[in-house]
């Protein structure tokens, strides 16, 4: 969405438009002063590239940092523990222990046995 920011945004604002239309409210920009300080404050020539730019694009950015900190490489490694799972193991263990073959390595020194783990796939 951010890559494409201008399609995105267009669609966007044309919906909330059509909405505002419907209760009576008219799109506004912020005014924007030369002193101010503590709020995004870009220069834009319309009501629509003022919330791009102050709002729509800084709220992409956050969104993609918030994703980047809570889906990050060691979260997304862990949460193939879910595959050692005896409800979510199915009759392809192959597949599922070189899925967790990483979550192993990673926590090998904490496993009492980590050498046992493809014999315990093939049990299930």
């Amino acid at each position: 969405m951010h890559a494409d920011m201008e399609k995105t945004y267009d669609d966007a604002h044309e919906k909330a438009l059509t909405m505002a239309a419907k209760v009576g409210v008219a799109p506004t920009a912020l005014r924007v002063a030369a002193r101010q300080r503590h709020r995004a404050n870009a220069p834009a020539p319309t009501a629509k590239e003022y919330y791009r730019i102050d709002v729509a694009a800084p709220f992409l950015d956050h969104i993609i940092l918030q994703l980047g900190e809570r889906f990050d490489a060691v979260t997304v490694q862990t949460s193939r523990l879910l595959a050692l799972a005896l409800s979510v193991m199915n009759e392809n263990y192959q597949t599922k222990s070189q899925e967790s073959q990483g979550v192993v390595d990673m926590y090998r020194d904490d496993l009492p046995s980590p050498q046992l783990i493809p014999a315990e796939f093939q049990q299930w």
